[in-house]
């Protein structure tokens, strides 16, 4: 009784074994069938060995062919249902034909290969097209699928061969039993035949559906882009094209979150409807479908329709897009699956359909079966007990074999092909690392943008993103290129391009910059500064090389090792592939759950990435070398832009200076006033409109030159664009089919969108930054003036219209600076209008001040008995100051000259750049004479202090080299000595250059030997003569010298040769009276001593006792005896040393007379 009630135990416990299944991995059954072409066909092809398993197959199988399954005309999708009934795929492959569940309206493999496309920064996704791996290789790893499937699964029989053994003996005259399978291995054989089919078919139906999603996809996404740039919304037009029943609907037909699948059959439909007629008559090109467009435009126009509302929706501009539409989708679609259809057919699917649901069928059949074999075997002790022991057995087979997962049985995936570009990226900007090291700023390219470029040329890249880390790029040259024309004539060298990383911790503040000055060296690491533009997503970088280095430890992401590996792989390969790539195309595999290959693979590839890039250099091309001396150019035409305003300031900041010590402090004037008081008040106000006047001709002479070279630049950009475009565009060979055509066709217009948002962007910048510092400048020089105005003592009219005059300025400049309308025809305006607005309100401000700034005698006594005060002037006091009246019209006038003369030199100056020479050519003459050190010697020797002008090696050098400082010599101020001792620089012929071009130069002093200097003596006396020929009051210096030992910054003239060094003082007379002339000297030892003679007569030494004179420069009057003067002819004065050393500063002219009075009341008539 024991052996029966052992077997009956067993054979009943079989049923209530479910709980230990799991034990046995049936349910990793179904995982690993959606996970077979991932991990290897092993681990689908064994999991038929065990009845412990079978239903996980057959729900895998179930969901894998409900989610194959699709309805065109019903817009059916099986995976949509699928997932209405609470199912989903098992595995790592299965669910990528199910919907996704973050994007419920698309299948999960299309968001791979979204998020693919962004993470191997691929743009051009119409160079793009996907296959199921290499030909053998897809053939041999289905084939292993097959046979293997096939083979294991007979092990599955194993366990029944001793029970069906056993019941075919035990009642052999039974008729009813197993009247279906007579020989008892029916229900075995149908379960694991059952699996096999399932296992089999549903990785074909994976591979398949798989495959078309992603060409759907690919499809979908390059119609649709391709529409945009044909400048066609699909979406809008196929929904008033279609009869929906919703707007919610509506969404559902064209667009990228739904599955792109029922996108193309809308699309289908919406070609397959139209009429053949009404094709016949749509637009057969684009230039019929663009007249077409120009058409409807116009009509809106005279209808009305300035909102663009659509037209007759079916009709016109359906049958303009129609055509454009039908074209790219039958490009595209025979480009994506036609090759697919070549090597599946279509029927192949809906065999694979059948095969899974017979195998389904068989599987559920055979497993009930089984069940129901094993518990009829209740006579059979010893056959379930094997059975159960070789099901165990094989289970734990199983689980083995998935532990062991060999890498032989692993699938290649899925191959994508990208047609590369035919021609290297350009480079990220147009300046120079060398530059941008000299404190340049230069702009980075983030890594999104510079990746999506370089990928185009280069495939895809090894994979490297760090969390809360920002990447940015700059490819461009190592060092600077010489500057050259752009003359097609001359071939610019070829320079080494040098690609920097520069990444940034969002928790850190400063960045690091890193890069290779060769291809085999290590990288080296320097501290940068990030600045972000404000209101753009423009990001400037600044380096210091020279004192930047820095180590790898002192920033804590190049301190870690595997995040230093990761950015030198990515590094190294951007660099091989740019300079050593070998064939137009790449082809790159992803895993089928669109995953990067393993690691394994990835590090073999990235080694023999590396070993190229050793041997490896970059070399620039010729499009790039175009596009840095473009660069060249536009940082020339800044660079000069500062110098000028520099000058600017320079220039007008000692032009006020003079003007003001020149013009004397205006005193509190009494209600009885003078005529002098009047003319001094003119005086005043006269050279406040001077100063108007010079700052608005100079802001005008920048803005006018500005605009030129904007002119010369961008003719420049327009044949640098033109170069650079087709060069890049021009490398194709053969006839390129329409994809590649549209995918240059794209690059062409985003390089060309780009260049021309480079050259936007900086003459927005560059022009608005003239502008703010044109009207800060003007501000600080009105507040000035609103403030000396302020300070006087008394009320007066045109003190007031002067701030009024400013306060126009400022307002009509700030007013185009902010873009603010002043009347309503000028609305808010582009940057183009503004600075032609702004050079036309400067250029007519200093010609309307032209005139007030210019004063004549008769001017000036207008004035004066136009003043309310005038009346209450005696008439005594009126003759009295008569002649100060006239010194001091006389002033003014003479100023005004001055001013109008040295304005016709700075324009003449600023002029001459008004060319494209400085700007593309090597004038480094030109730009040394711009330089700062050269402007700061310019203002030096326009500096009336520096009329003793001293010059040196040092000063000329400052300029630019002796022709530089003749230039500037002769468009200066009027000097009255030269000293050229120590300058080795200057010629003879340069010498007598400038003393013949500046006639006012009475004297000279250098070491050039005795037949130059007479030479030279020759040329200034000429001068003197001819002043003297004017009646001009002049001097004429011998044997003295130039210094500023006792006054730095303020040269004199020292006599130091006994006898001959002295000053000749030539004049006229009017009247024989006593006259007198003023001194500024000093006697600069105990014992000096000079001789004045009058027309060769000594004077009397009433000079230099003075204790002042002594110690310092002071002015002395020495009184001329009329007994002496000659009324008819020149009077000379000579000043000669007679012992010591002697200064002297300055020799007022002209003489005064004195004042002779006949009593208390008043002068006598002089």
């Amino acid at each position: 009784m024991a052996l029966p009630t052992l077997s009956g135990t067993l054979v009943g416990g079989i049923q209530d074994i479910s709980a230990l299944l799991p034990l046995l991995g049936t349910e990793q059954c179904e995982t690993h069938v959606g996970s077979a072409l991932d991990r290897g066909f092993l681990y689908s092809s064994i999991t038929p060995i065990s009845i412990f398993g079978s239903l996980g197959i057959v729900r895998a199988a179930f969901n894998i062919l409900i989610a194959s399954f699709n309805i065109q005309r019903y817009r059916f999708l099986g995976a949509k249902k699928l997932n209405d009934g609470g199912f989903y795929p098992a595995g790592v492959v299965a669910p990528m034909i199910a919907l996704d569940p973050r994007h419920p309206k698309r299948f999960l493999a299309e968001s791979r290969l979204e998020a693919m496309l962004d993470d191997e920064h691929i743009e051009n996704v119409e160079d793009l097209t996907v296959s199921l791996g290499h030909g053998q290789g897809v053939l041999r790893w289905n084939v292993m699928l097959v046979s293997f499937s096939l083979v294991i699964a007979t092990a599955g029989l194993l366990p029944y061969i001793l029970i069906i053994h056993n019941s075919q003996h035990s009642r052999p005259m039974d008729p009813d039993r197993f009247s279906i399978f007579p020989s008892g291995w029916g229900f075995p054989v149908a379960r694991v035949l059952g699996s096999a089919f399932c296992v089999i078919a549903a990785q074909f139906l994976m591979q398949i559906r798989i495959s078309v999603l992603l060409k759907m996809r690919l499809l979908f996404v390059t119609i649709d882009r391709l529409a945009k740039k044909a400048g066609i919304d699909l979406e809008s037009i196929i929904q008033t094209g279609s009869e929906l029943n919703s707007a919610h609907e509506q969404k559902q037909y064209w667009n990228v979150d739904v599955a792109s699948e029922t996108c193309i059959w809308t699309l289908q439909k919406w070609l397959a409807t139209e009429d053949r007629q009404n094709q016949a008559h749509a637009p057969a090109d684009l230039e019929s479908q663009a007249h077409a467009t120009k058409d409807r435009k116009s009509q809106d126009h005279a209808t009305g329709n300035l909102e663009g509302q659509p037209h007759d929706t079916g009709g016109r501009e359906s049958q303009v897009h129609r055509p454009i539409i039908q074209k790219i989708y039958t490009t595209e679609y025979e480009r994506q699956l036609d090759s697919m259809n070549k090597f599946v057919p279509l029927w192949i699917t809906p065999i694979l359909g059948f095969t899974l649901v017979i195998g389904i069928a068989l599987t559920v059949g055979g497993y009930i079966g089984c069940f129901y074999l094993i518990q009829h075997s209740t006579n059979d002790t010893f056959g379930p007990v094997v059975w159960l022991v070789l099901e165990a057995l094989l289970s734990i087979i199983r689980i083995l074999v998935w532990a062991l997962n060999p890498s032989w049985d692993d699938s290649e995936g899925i191959i994508f092909k990208l047609q590369l570009a035919t021609h290297p990226p350009l480079i990220t900007c147009n300046i120079s690392l060398e530059e941008i090291t000299e404190g340049g700023l230069a702009p980075v390219a983030r890594a999104n943008n510079f990746l999506e470029d370089i990928v185009t040329y280069t495939g895809p890249l090894p994979s490297f993103d760090v969390n809360d880390v920002a990447l940015y790029y700059i490819f461009t040259a190592a060092d600077e290129p010489q500057f050259i024309s752009s003359d097609a004539s001359q071939t610019p060298s070829l320079e080494d391009g040098v690609l920097c990383v520069i990444i940034s911790a969002y928790q850190e503040q400063e960045s690091r910059i890193l890069f290779k000055r060769n291809m085999g060296s290590s990288f080296f690491v320097y501290i940068s500064t990030l600045e972000r533009v404000p209101g753009s997503t423009v990001v400037n970088f600044r380096v210091d090389l020279q004192e930047g280095a820095t180590e790898f430890e002192t920033h804590f992401l190049t301190a870690d090792a595997r995040f230093m590996d990761q950015l030198t792989s990515q590094y190294d390969a951007i660099l091989s592939q740019l300079q050593n790539r070998k064939s137009s195309k790449a082809t790159f595999g992803k895993t089928w759950d669109m995953q990067r290959p393993s690691e394994k693979k990835v590090g073999m590839m990235e080694a023999s990435v590396e070993r190229e890039v050793v041997e490896s250099r970059i070399i620039l091309t010729k499009e790039d070398m175009t596009y840095l001396r473009h660069g060249q150019m536009e940082r020339r035409r800044r660079y000069m832009c500062l110098q000028l305003e520099e000058w600017i300031e320079l220039y007008i900041g000692l032009f006020t200076e003079e003007l003001f010590q020149d013009v004397p402090v205006i005193p509190v004037f009494e209600d009885s006033e003078s005529l002098m008081s009047v003319a001094q008040k003119y005086e005043a106000n006269k050279a406040e409109y001077l100063l108007i006047e010079c700052w608005t001709s100079m802001e005008w002479f920048l803005m006018d030159t500005a605009t030129k070279w904007d002119e010369h630049v961008q003719a420049h950009h327009e044949n640098m664009v033109d170069s650079v475009v087709t060069g890049t565009f021009a490398g194709a060979t053969g006839e390129p089919d329409r994809s590649e055509q549209h995918s240059e066709r794209i690059r062409k217009g985003k390089l060309t969108a780009r260049l021309a948002g480079e050259r936007e962007s900086l003459i927005d910048k560059t022009w608005s930054l003239h502008m703010e510092n044109m009207h800060q400048r003007l501000r600080k020089q009105a507040n000035l003036t609103q403030r000396r105005i302020c300070e006087r003592r008394y009320y007066d009219l045109t003190g007031e219209a002067i701030s009024a005059e400013w306060l126009k300025i400022l307002t009509r400049t700030g007013d185009i600076l902010e873009c603010k309308p002043w009347s309503s025809w000028t609305p808010r305006l582009p940057l183009s209008a503004r600075r032609a607005l702004l050079t036309d309100e400067m250029r007519s401000n200093a010609t309307a001040l032209r005139g007030k700034s210019k004063v004549t005698i008769f001017e000036a006594l207008q004035m004066a008995l136009r003043t309310q005060e005038f009346g209450k002037i005696e008439s005594k006091i009126l003759q009295n100051d008569l002649h100060e009246f006239e010194l001091i019209v006389g002033r003014c006038r003479e100023r005004a000259d001055r001013v109008s003369t040295s304005m016709n030199y700075q324009r003449t100056d600023i002029k001459e750049l008004q060319n494209d020479r400085v700007l593309t050519g090597n004038a480094d003459n030109l730009l040394m004479y711009w330089s700062t050190e050269s402007l700061q010697e310019r203002r030096r020797l326009l500096d009336k202090n520096q009329k003793y002008l001293y010059l040196s090696d040092t000063s000329i050098k400052a300029v630019g080299g002796p022709q530089n400082m003749i230039r500037a010599l002769l468009r200066s101020q009027d000097f009255t000595f030269l000293d050229v001792r120590e300058s080795t620089k200057l010629t003879v012929e340069d010498i007598l250059l400038v003393l013949k071009g500046v006639k006012s130069i009475r004297g000279f002093s250098s070491n050039l030997g005795e037949t130059a200097e007479k030479e030279i003596l020759n040329v200034v006396q000429s001068n003197v003569c001819e002043a003297v020929a004017a009646k001009q009051d002049t001097c004429l210096y011998e044997n003295v010298f130039v210094t500023d030992y006792r006054r730095k910054g303020r040269p004199y003239l020292l006599f130091k040769v006994t006898g001959s060094s002295r000053c000749t003082v030539t004049f006229h007379t009017r009247k024989k009276r006593d006259h007198i002339i003023r001194l500024r000297h000093c006697m600069t030892t105990i014992n000096g001593k000079v001789d004045i003679k009058l027309n060769s007569q000594s004077l009397e030494r009433t000079w230099g006792t003075s204790q002042a004179v002594k110690l310092n420069f002071a002015d002395e009057d020495v009184e001329l005896p009329a007994a002496y003067l000659n009324v008819e002819k020149p009077v000379e004065l000579t000043i000669s040393l007679a012992e010591g050393v002697y200064g002297l500063s300055d020799v007022f002219l002209p003489i005064r007379m004195v004042q002779v009075h006949a009593s208390g009341d008043g002068p006598a008539d002089p």
